[in-house]
């Protein structure tokens, strides 16, 4: 809300008429009023990886699907939606976004609402996914929180770098959907295309509807969580055993089945059912059902 709050007040103050927004500084500015998603999400799960919480889960007998259906539930679908509506419900107040795509003198009822709201809170899932994938890769909160902001930074400072200076690279549909992959860059597509109707010839507009954006965080999420899931598998870490890269090519890897004799976490060399790892950890070792 600071965030969205500096840009209306910037539109306040040098706009002409006076707070009426283009939708231009909320693409450059936007995307960092959610940095508090992916960075205390990734911080967290970091946290939890070198406080060994899963292994200990896991030495107890307990499940884990609570733990990270709980990591899903509150830090991805819960503070999402919470985040997403309050910020929307603010643009609406201000006529932020270009007034929601409606431009200006729509009178009341014009803001796109059910979009707005759409985009921003598939964009706060995209990034809870990639906070998965992060988490995987560091074993100390502190260097896990910093890579993370610059992460995010990363994808604002691309998309100005390509609109500004390589418009080539954005100039067909598709090749936007391709860049759409980094999340922060589908946000600001998104956002200047709610302000299409502004003459800006700096930028070139975006080739693609908010629904088709909105498809792209979509697939954001799934690529990413699948992303957390392997990267969790293969990488090397302080914490939990390594596979090789084709581990999941292995009919071994889904073959195997768990150690109900052995204790918690021990890997059988026989048996059935798909065995569950934690993609945090990066342990290869099965986990009791």
């Amino acid at each position: 809300l600071v965030v969205l709050l500096l840009v209306y007040l910037l539109y306040a103050s040098f706009a002409s008429p006076a707070g009426r927004s283009s939708g231009l500084m909320e693409a450059f500015l936007a995307p960092l009023a959610f940095v508090v998603v992916l960075q205390s999400t990734t911080v967290a799960l970091v946290t939890d990886k070198s406080l060994r919480l899963v292994e200990a889960l896991r030495m107890t007998g307990l499940r884990e699907a609570p733990y990270w259906g709980g990591l899903v539930l509150f830090d991805g679908v819960g503070m999402g939606l919470c985040l997403s509506f309050a910020l929307s419900v603010f643009a609406a107040a201000t006529g932020l976004f270009h007034d929601g795509g409606a431009g200006y003198g729509s009178g009341s009822g014009g803001f796109d609402f059910g979009g707005v709201w759409g985009v921003l809170f598939l964009y706060c899932l995209a990034l809870t996914s990639l906070a998965f994938a992060l988490s995987t890769a560091f074993d100390t909160p502190q260097s896990a929180g910093q890579l993370s902001f610059l992460v995010l930074l990363g994808g604002i400072v691309a998309y100005t770098v390509v609109c500004m200076s390589a418009v080539h690279l954005i100039d067909t549909a598709r090749a936007q959907a391709l860049w759409c992959l980094l999340p922060p860059f589908a946000l600001q597509l998104a956002i200047t295309r709610l302000g299409s109707t502004v003459v800006d010839h700096s930028f070139t507009p975006t080739l693609l509807g908010l629904d088709a954006i909105a498809g792209m965080l979509a697939l954001d999420v799934v690529l990413y969580a699948a992303l957390a899931w392997y990267l969790g598998q293969i990488l090397p870490s302080e914490f939990g055993t390594q596979r090789p890269p084709w581990s999941p090519l292995l009919p071994s890897y889904w073959l195997g089945g768990d150690d109900d004799a052995g204790g918690a976490g021990g890997a059988a060399a026989s048996g059935g059912g798909a065995p569950m790892t934690s993609p945090l950890l990066g342990d290869g070792d099965a986990i009791n059902n």
